[in-house]
């Protein structure tokens, strides 16, 4: 299920980003997601996002941007902290509460894909089988 939910992240990454070029800006805002499907794949390639960074790769504006990762922060989903080597710089980890949350986000929707597949060969079977039998 690990290389599923991973296939899915990247999925919905790249539709996230391919649709900007088909619809005008605006049309989709949902920052908040945004933020957190940049975070795991930053954390998924051990790498770690700066609010600057993540502003670049989300292409939303850095005001709204801090806006919604304190939000984030307050809510308990991320947490900043300056970094190490780099003293102006900011940051951004996944809490475990974060991590989780999208975890289950994911794992959430590959299980209700599979149970549906599941009940689609069931019933299948079941049609197969009566159509034999009749």
């Amino acid at each position: 299920m690990a290389s599923a939910a991973r296939d899915l992240r990247e999925t919905e990454l790249r539709l996230r980003r391919a649709r900007s070029q088909f619809f005008p800006k605006g049309y989709f805002s949902d920052v908040a997601w945004d933020i957190l499907l940049e975070l795991d794949r930053a954390e998924r390639l051990g790498r770690v996002f700066s609010v600057s960074d993540l502003g670049a790769d989300t292409a939303v504006p850095l005001s709204t941007l801090l806006r919604y990762v304190i939000k984030l922060e307050s809510d308990g989903f991320v947490v900043r902290r300056e970094d190490p080597s780099d003293g102006r710089r900011v940051l951004v980890h996944f809490t475990e509460a974060g991590r989780s949350a999208l975890n289950s986000t994911f794992d959430g929707v590959i299980s209700a894909n599979c149970s549906a597949r599941s009940v689609n060969s069931s019933a299948n079977a079941f049609s197969i089988e009566l159509v034999r039998s009749a």
